[in-house]
């Protein structure tokens, strides 16, 4: 074998390496996304007679009565949600009024899910993926499971848009930097690296 070859091989035995470190660090970054997505997707604090009674905090075009202060109520109507207002300009999002009035009904954030059939739980899933040049994990929903995930995060003409995908991406996103770091230089660490 020529010098090359060797130092060829010892590339690659040394990237091998490397990857096998960190497929234990990707593991567990993507443990904490998911462990956060279905600490999201899965409350069980009301049921659907509980929501309905509740006046249906999720739905998307009728009004709400809030407290507008002091003694005063205000009737935050259709154009303050999710859609098109009254002059069919697009508005993404709730009003903070509104959104804090729904928030208060529920004692959460709006944008968490509650369990009903248990489909979504079960739709959640961590993969891990190799290939020679590469390494990653995907932590996401399987629609062929779950295939109302697309009107859960996105939202319906009737329901609010609740993106607890991406809710939980944000949300654990340091302490998956923190733990991808760290895997990285307890990787190069165990290879040799200086």
């Amino acid at each position: 074998m020529s010098t090359s070859q060797e130092i060829a091989a010892e590339i690659q035995k040394r990237i091998d390496q490397f990857a096998d470190e960190m497929e234990t660090t990707l593991l567990g970054a993507a443990a904490i996304v998911e462990q956060d997505m279905r600490a999201r997707a899965g409350l069980t604090d009301h049921s659907l007679k509980d929501l309905a009674d509740l006046g249906h905090p999720y739905r998307q075009q009728t009004g709400i009565l809030v407290n507008a202060g002091g003694n005063r109520q205000r009737w935050v109507g259709r154009e303050s949600f999710f859609g098109v207002d009254k002059s069919g300009k697009w508005r993404a999002g709730i009003l903070k009024v509104a959104r804090a009035a729904r928030e208060g009904i529920l004692g959460h954030d709006i944008k968490l899910v509650h369990t009903q059939s248990g489909t979504l739980l079960s739709a959640i899933y961590t993969k891990l993926e190799r290939t020679a040049a590469a390494i990653w994990v995907k932590v996401g929903v399987d629609p062929t499971i779950a295939p109302h995930v697309e009107y859960v995060v996105r939202g319906t003409s009737k329901m609010i848009p609740r993106d607890f995908i991406g809710a939980s991406a944000v949300a654990t996103r340091s302490a998956v930097m923190r733990m991808v770091r760290g895997g990285i230089n307890a990787a190069a660490r165990a290879i040799g690296a200086r």
